[in-house]
């Protein structure tokens, strides 16, 4: 049963290497190697990643995002695969690193007070002491949102079946872990926007617009009283405005006049 932040971490290592290693790349490998590949990556990098999310002090559902930015990297794009290697020895460190880009983006879209690439770098060089600096975060971090297409929204992931179903039916994580942190799976905006951005003022609502009613009187009112019998002339040519008839006009329609020459 998860009770604390611990309990969510630990977690939260063994759904990203489910993520990882169910990618369509290893549908080939077999389990035998993929099982001695956990056990390198557990060997490797459990404690790193145990130690930054402490550091970092994430909330569990920086966690659950992550993990839904990792699922899309290596079960959705078709840009840039990456795939765990058959034969390697040990686990590549790219895969790492995705994992820290995919903490760095969760707290970026999720925080409204997110960390910058300077202050993850110390957090990270003081859990693993000369493991990054700024310019190698700043391209994984290209890299990952080039994977993404640039598209960081976590709208709908509660109800992304497949997301879920890699964790129940093919890692086996069990139902009370899987239902936890699927309770922390935001997909609704407006609570996004109430508990993460109240300073920002909100949306303007539009509605449609009714003129105001019409007066009691109308030009139609006057039409009857004006008369249709306009002159042959045209107003450029001579004597247009001293015909011997009257001449009625429609924005005078209060007080015509009658001219006679």
């Amino acid at each position: 049963m998860l009770k604390n932040s611990d309990s969510y971490t630990e977690g939260y290592i063994k759904l990203a290497w489910i993520i990882i290693s169910t990618s369509p790349s290893t549908h080939s490998m077999a389990p035998s190697q993929l099982a001695r590949m956990y056990h390198q990556y557990d060997a490797k990098y459990s404690n790193f990643i145990r130690n930054l999310i402490a550091n970092s002090q994430l909330a569990p559902t920086n966690l659950v995002i992550s993990l839904y930015y990792l699922y899309k990297h290596y079960h959705q794009n078709n840009m840039l695969v990456t795939k765990l290697e058959q034969g390697e020895d040990s686990i590549d460190p790219l895969h790492l690193h995705l994992i820290i880009t995919s903490l760095i983006l969760s707290n970026k879209s999720y925080d409204d007070q997110s960390y910058t690439l300077k202050t993850w770098s110390i957090i990270i060089n003081n859990t693993c002491k000369d493991y990054v600096d700024v310019k190698l975060l700043n391209t994984m971090e290209s890299y990952f949102l080039s994977s993404l297409d640039f598209k960081l929204s976590f709208i709908g992931m509660s109800s992304d079946g497949y997301f879920w179903s890699l964790f129940e039916k093919i890692g086996g994580i069990d139902y009370l872990t899987l239902s936890t942190f699927k309770s922390l799976a935001i997909d609704d905006y407006n609570y996004y926007y109430n508990n993460n951005n109240q300073n920002t003022p909100p949306p303007i609502k539009t509605q449609s617009y009714t003129p105001p009613p019409s007066p009691p009187w109308s030009y139609d009112s006057y039409y009857d009283n004006i008369s249709m019998n306009y002159s042959q002339l045209q107003p450029q040519q001579p004597g247009y405005y001293f015909q011997q008839k009257p001449v009625y006009n429609l924005m005078n329609a209060y007080a015509p006049t009658q001219l006679y020459y």
